[in-house]
């Protein structure tokens, strides 16, 4: 009697964790682009909202001071950056252009500490971004870093 206690203790315990991994993976991706969209909004907002004042205020502009001014001026700054994006793209596709981005690649991958996040983000980005393949076979949880610890990995491959 007591050992089946315990196994349905045990089973109630893996239960429990099964589901809670579950839930995890379940709503991670949710809460990540939820504070990569609040995280770029607010940049956006920070860092371009005065830079378009200005420019609102030398071309005569006036907004009234309210909810609305901030919001009109975050998406300004929104089109300001996919505009920006564009032009970046169009500057990276002409040789000038990719050989500066080698130049300062070659900077950043030669530079202890940013050359393992630098490197490890292009190549997430780089297998994620691959047209017509499929940048991930299946997700797997592995014992990392240590046995008893679980991560999740993706299994890559040709």
């Amino acid at each position: 009697m007591e050992e089946k206690k315990l196994g349905m203790v045990a089973q109630f315990k893996k239960d429990v964790r099964r589901r809670m991994l579950t839930g995890l993976l379940l709503i991670l991706p949710v809460y990540v682009t939820y504070f990569v969209v609040k995280f770029l909004f607010g940049f956006v907002g920070g860092t371009l909202s005065p830079v378009i004042k200005k420019v609102l205020q030398f071309y005569g502009v006036a907004l009234p001071r309210s909810s609305l001014d901030e919001f009109i001026i975050t998406f300004l700054g929104l089109i300001l950056t996919f505009i920006s994006l564009y032009f970046i793209g169009i500057f990276a596709a002409n040789f000038v252009g990719k050989a500066i981005i080698n130049y300062f690649e070659n900077l950043l991958t030669k530079t202890p500490i940013i050359k393992n996040i630098y490197s490890s983000v292009k190549q997430i980005i780089h297998s994620v971004s691959l047209p017509g393949k499929q940048a991930f076979k299946r997700v797997v949880l592995v014992d990392f870093p240590k046995e008893g610890t679980k991560s999740i990995g993706f299994v890559t491959g040709a």
